[in-house]
């Protein structure tokens, strides 16, 4: 039997306790519902990290960073491209892919996101694109949490639980960044 493990590093210590709890249970339902059409997985676990608090992911653990903006990127500081959050602020969030080594960076834009519902429908957005190694081509076909332009105020789909449910095992590589990188770039001094 085994678990999924869906961890979220607040780079900021920014989202407080309260909007934790909503998205980590908004998160943790629909994980358990994609976990029930997962042979072999019964458990869901949701896990926030703070500071320089950085999980060991496993081979199949998926981890996304909750940072303010793009101008604090955790995908840009790591060498990937950002130029479509930068140039649409209705992007809550993004995934950089890469299918030759199997690797993913995700991020959520904490300031974009009006609500811990849309918080939460993003990290799942971006966890898709992340477990999927996929990146605009995870739209095609796709309605609710997953299509282009997500219905955030919503849960997912039976088609969005389903997408992910194939991919939720694979084992993609997650990316971290330290918590002294990000510091040096952003917050020396402050």
């Amino acid at each position: 039997m085994s678990q999924i493990n869906f961890h979220l590093l607040d780079i900021k210590d920014q989202v407080n306790g309260d909007k934790r709890a909503i998205v980590s249970g908004k998160l943790g339902s629909w994980m358990m519902k994609v976990a029930k059409l997962v042979s072999g997985v019964t458990a869901v676990e949701i896990t926030w990290s703070t500071g320089s608090g950085r999980p060991s992911p496993g081979p199949t653990d998926i981890v996304v960073y909750v940072t303010t903006d793009v101008d604090r990127s955790v995908i840009a500081v790591n060498g990937g491209d950002i130029s479509e959050p930068e140039s649409n602020g209705k992007v809550l969030g993004f995934t950089s892919a890469n299918p030759t080594h199997k690797s993913a960076l995700s991020e959520v834009y904490s300031a974009r996101c009006f609500s811990p519902l849309e918080m939460a429908g993003a990290a799942f957005h971006e966890a898709a694109h992340n477990k999927s190694l996929q990146g605009n081509e995870m739209h095609k076909g796709q309605d609710g949490l997953l299509k282009s332009s997500p219905d955030y105020g919503f849960d997912p789909s039976d088609a969005n639980l389903k997408f992910f449910a194939q991919f939720v095992q694979n084992e993609v590589k997650q990316t971290i960044v330290s918590q002294g990188t990000l510091n040096k770039r952003w917050f020396t001094g402050g």
